[in-house]
């Protein structure tokens, strides 16, 4: 628990920012701090000399012989309490400020004229004057708050003020939170996401920011139209060619020319029908024909027209029934594609690919392993991006234009389910379509 904690601290630009401001928070005080108590020390010998002609107005005003109405008066007046004593003579006006304790502690040397103690709330105050002790009590303890309350207070105030600026770092900050999720939506390859920008905030760098990420979004995705725009047409312009070519084809002899031919047009006309069905996909009128149907009868449809292929396939033993609602010939499609190329990459004398079928409480999940060559950990993130192809040389043997594995991306999704594949270089492949229930 604490190891999560301290690594959210770590990855939250808005926590290290309150800790920033905490910390240039403490760091102010305790320079304020040594600041004022250095200016006390400086302006203590001041104030003892103006307590010292405070005291001695105060001993004129009185007077002596002693005038204990006046001295009375005064008492009332400045708030504070006055004792006086010589050998022969003691008058205060409040006894009990003015302790056998508290007298001792503040009694001047026959050298002193005034010294002073701050105890208990009280400050006190004595000066020698002829022989006379004038003693004078500055009750603070009405206006002193006990230190508990100040603590409490402190906290609070503290919290509100560090919670008003982690607010206020959230509110400032929001931008950047949402470029973050506009950047993973980009990766997943939604362009459509926009930030959002509040009027309110003026024209600082974030909103900026967040304008320049929407213009870029907004532009990436009228690129992509215009490809896959351009794509599109091209592959419907290549129809009608083909469709020549072909009836053309079959006026030549037959022979090794006429069949590499052949074999020619045929990808030519497969890489056209998955960039239509592609694009199908993606449109409105696209929708699937959903109907409940056994997937393992799928499943057996697809191995029976490729079991003259080595090393063959095989199915591990499965639940006879398992009913989803599908588009039966998408599923198809998809399965046939990955079984292909299972088979393409397997070696001739490896183990046959295998097939089985996990039914679970909320999932189906069907599951293709070959034990071919595998593909390389630094290709896997790209498998399912369009026209990509791990082999480079785009060679004739291993077929294809990178474009099946996307349809069959593109066909999942549509079922609201999800296809995902690991693999292990020179032992094998494993797929994984996961459908909901």
């Amino acid at each position: 628990m604490m190891s999560d904690f301290i690594s959210k601290i770590h990855s939250s630009i808005f926590t290290k920012l309150l800790i920033v401001i905490i910390i240039t928070g403490i760091i102010v005080v305790f320079i304020f701090a040594g600041f004022t108590k250095y200016y006390f020390s400086r302006l203590n010998p001041i104030v003892k000399k103006n307590t010292a002609h405070y005291t001695n107005y105060i001993i004129e005003e009185i007077g002596m012989p002693l005038d204990t109405l006046k001295a009375l008066e005064i008492a009332q007046e400045l708030s504070i309490h006055i004792r006086i004593e010589n050998p022969n003579f003691k008058w205060s006006t409040n006894n009990r400020f003015f302790s056998s304790k508290h007298r001792k502690g503040i009694t001047p040397e026959k050298n002193e004229q005034m010294i002073a103690d701050f105890d208990e709330g009280i400050y006190y105050i004595a000066v020698n004057r002829n022989s006379i002790k004038y003693l004078f009590a500055f009750d603070f303890r009405k206006a002193e708050t006990p230190i508990g309350v100040l603590v409490v207070l402190l906290i609070i105030f503290l919290t509100i003020v560090f919670t008003a600026a982690y607010l206020s770092i959230r509110r400032i900050l929001r931008p950047i939170k949402s470029l973050t999720k506009g950047v993973e939506q980009i990766s997943k390859g939604i362009f459509n996401y926009q930030v959002k920008v509040s009027d309110k905030r003026g024209r600082d760098e974030l909103r900026e920011l967040a304008e320049s990420f929407n213009t870029m979004t907004n532009r990436l995705r009228e690129m992509i139209y215009s490809k896959d725009q351009l794509l599109l047409d091209v592959s419907h312009e290549l129809r009608s060619p083909l469709t020549r070519m072909n009836v053309a084809l079959e006026f030549v002899p037959d022979g090794n020319t006429k069949e590499s031919i052949r074999e020619d047009l045929m990808e030519m006309e497969k890489m056209i029908a998955e960039i239509l069905e592609t694009e199908r996909l993606n449109s409105n009128h696209g929708k699937l024909n959903l109907k409940k149907a056994n997937v393992l009868t799928l499943i057996k449809e697809v191995v029976q027209n490729l079991q003259n292929r080595s090393p063959g396939v095989k199915l591990i033993p499965v639940p006879e029934k398992v009913f989803l609602e599908i588009d039966t010939d998408r599923i198809k499609r998809v399965l046939k594609n990955i079984l292909e190329n299972s088979l393409k990459y397997s070696k001739p004398k490896s183990q046959p690919v295998e097939i089985s079928i996990d039914d679970r409480e909320k999932l189906v999940v069907i599951q293709i392993k070959d034990y071919g060559s595998g593909i390389p950990e630094e290709e896997l993130p790209y498998i399912f991006e369009p026209f990509y192809r791990i082999d480079k040389s785009r060679s004739k043997k291993t077929g294809g234009y990178g474009l099946g594995m996307s349809l069959c991306k593109k066909i999942m999704e549509a079922h609201g389910g999800a296809i995902e594949i690991s693999s292990t270089l020179n032992i094998g492949t494993t797929v994984f379509l996961i459908f909901k229930k």
